[in-house]
Parts: C-alpha cells; structure tokens; sequence
C-alpha cells in the first residue's frame, strides 16, 4: 500500500468497538493498525472522542501503538485532558443513545455510562496499553517520553526489528526487593547500568517500567533481512529484566549466522520454526 500522505478521520468508524466483545468475553483490540492515533495531522478533539469510546467499551483492552510518542505524552500530560475527555464522553453517550442500537450493546453501553458517571476519572486508564515502535537503536532515544506517559501497560513493538538494539538504558536487571536508591522506599529493585547513575539500585516508582516487548521481522514483497542474532540479543535483556517478550514471527528472509534461515511459509510466522529459545509468546498480566 503506497502512502499518500493523506489522513482521513473517519469518526462514524469508532462505535465499531461497541461491537466487539463483552465482560464475559472482552477482545485485544489493536488501534488502527493502518494508521497512527497520534499523528500530527489528527486533532486532540478526535482523540478525546475515541478514548471516550474505548471508555464506554471498557470491556475490551485496546493496544494504541504509535511512532510519535512525543505526542502521545503531549496528550496524556496536558493539564486539561482529563476534563477534554470527560466532555467527549458527554457527547459520546447522547448520541449513541439517541442511535437505534441491539438490545446487547445499548445494555452493554447504559452499564458503563453509569459506571463512569459514578466513578472519578483517573489517569492511567487500566484497559489502554500504550506503545512505541522502536525498530533501531535510533528509536529508542525517544521511550523515555512513553516512561513519562501514565499508562496501565507500556510496550515496545520492535517489529521489524532492523538493526541490534541495545535497550540498557530503559531495561535494568531485576535484583529482587530492597531499599531503593532514588527515593527510599522499599520494594522491587532494578540495577541500572548507565551514567550517571551507574550501580544505583532504583524502584519502579522512580524509574517507570516497560511491561512488554513484541520482537518480530518484516514481512512483504520487498521485506528486508531480519537477523535472528538481533532477536535473541533483545530478548536476553528482556528476561534479565522480567519484562514479558511476545516473539510475533521471524519475517520473510531471516538469517542465521549469516545464511537463510530456513522458513515455511512467506512472514516466517510458524511458531514451531523459530529456534527454541524464541518460542515465547507472553502477555503482560
């Protein structure tokens, strides 16, 4: 699909989520996975209208991924968006109650309008889980605003990963529980390794943790080579830092010591393929 560089909001779109799932049987949904909410092009208006959204559909849990995550913090951060966005589901409930609905989903939407109306509003949202696609290591100079975002689940989607990426300086060792080093409280302790605070032992309250890594190569007609040495790398500093690791595919021409890794089918997405220290697929709880 070629870029046009055109954005085309489509808000008629949103109350599809409406439809997807319920408590019993709530959906993973991933957030417009041909598009990024956090654009330039698309106004804080639009996005206070789809959080509302997800808000009502609070059954289900929504993955926004973005790759300007200096925006995405602008948003979150902003002073007035809690209150932008109180006043997007205002307008959200009237006019879906005003709009001829099943019988399952006006009941669905009248239980969750009366539980937000009842409940003080909070940052984080506990069903958003916000991202950042980091596929070099040029990425990764910009997860420190996804650090400062509130988020209930924070994950990196390195997909493809194109080049090994040293995450050092985001991911500390976990060292069991102690006294922390930044603030003096007691709890989960994470090593951290970079200046200047090289040998500091500091707790998640100090430093906000990433909960989850997805690691996978590219996939397509002119897909470019994924090294499955870049892979592993990634994933040894995940599991030394507990963070959960969710291997998606290898990509279309994965390499092994610099030869073809041998694949079945065109994205390289057989799990019982990858080499035995990449079956992992976890999710973070």
């Amino acid at each position: 699909m070629q870029w046009t560089g055109q954005i085309n909001l489509q808000p008629q779109r949103l109350k599809w989520v409406l439809e997807w799932g319920n408590w019993e049987n709530p959906e993973l949904v991933f957030v417009a996975n041909l598009g990024d909410l956090f654009h330039e092009k698309v106004t804080f208006d639009f996005i206070d209208e789809a959080v509302a959204y997800m808000l009502i559909a609070r059954w289900n849990i929504y993955q926004i991924l973005t790759k300007r995550p200096e925006i995405m913090h602008q948003y979150f951060t902003s002073p007035d968006r809690l209150q932008n966005i109180k006043s997007a589901l205002v307008k959200v409930k009237t006019e879906l109650l005003e709009t001829k609905l099943t019988k399952r989903v006006r009941k669905l939407v009248e239980e969750s309008c009366k539980f937000l109306e009842e409940t003080e509003l909070t940052l984080p949202f506990d069903n958003l889980w916000l991202g950042y696609s980091v596929c070099t290591q040029k990425n990764a100079e910009d997860i420190y605003y996804l650090l400062k975002t509130p988020a209930k689940i924070r994950f990196l989607s390195c997909e493809p990963i194109l080049e090994n990426i040293d995450l050092s300086e985001w991911l500390g060792e976990c060292i069991g529980e102690g006294i922390c080093d930044g603030c003096g409280s007691r709890g989960q302790l994470y090593a951290v390794d970079v200046a200047p605070i090289a040998g500091a032992a500091i707790c998640t309250h100090c430093t906000p943790p990433l909960h989850w890594v997805i690691i996978g190569g590219e996939s397509g007609s002119n897909a470019r080579t994924t090294h499955i040495e870049f892979m592993r790398s990634l994933t040894h500093q995940c599991q030394k830092a507990q963070v959960k690791i969710f291997i998606k595919q290898l990509g279309a021409k994965p390499m092994l010591n610099n030869a073809p890794y041998k694949i079945s089918d065109k994205k390289g997405g057989v799990f019982g393929e990858f080499p035995e220290d990449l079956q992992i697929r976890e999710f973070p709880c």
